[in-house]
């Protein structure tokens, strides 16, 4: 496995923002979350070079994802993709405040049946350990968006 600073597996290779509008991060970031660089002056990686990381870690990546999720329903009707990552609590360069403990995403619930997602809060909700929301700051990155289709069995869950 390798840092999502070499690549982010969970981004747009075309660079598409995930948040339109919203300061994002890169498929090969060039700042921390605290907006500190992660390069030295003019070593940034440049197009061939991100271009040579989509090709060499993220494309594979994502073929041996959508062939075991493709595997996983033809065996059972269905797959379910929980797509786990961590973040500070606090992160100023995108949002003010603290961060819930638990930040679950369903794009606003088109990546996985609201029921599913219901279910997933429902059962954060029976315990007081972590605090948690559904569609909040966060509602899924690459991964949730482009594997979620509800609708063909494939459920995506960050």
């Amino acid at each position: 496995m390798h840092s999502r600073y070499v690549v982010d597996l969970n981004r747009d290779p075309a660079g598409r923002a995930l948040y339109p509008g919203a300061d994002n991060t890169e498929i090969c970031p060039t700042r921390g979350f605290d907006t500190a660089p992660r390069y030295r002056s003019g070593q940034e990686p440049d197009e061939a070079e991100v271009a040579r990381r989509v090709d060499e870690y993220w494309r594979p990546y994502h073929a041996r994802l959508a062939a075991e999720l493709d595997a996983i329903r033809a065996r059972h009707g269905f797959a379910i993709l929980l797509d786990g990552h961590s973040i500070a609590a606090e992160v100023p360069r995108f949002f003010e405040g603290r961060l819930p403990d638990l930040n679950l995403g369903s794009n606003d619930g088109r990546s996985c049946a609201p029921a599913l997602a219901a279910l997933a809060c429902d059962i954060l909700g029976g315990q007081d350990r972590f605090s948690h929301v559904h569609n909040g700051r966060f509602k899924g990155g690459y991964i949730t968006r482009q594997y979620g289709r509800p609708a063909e069995g494939l459920h995506a869950l960050q």
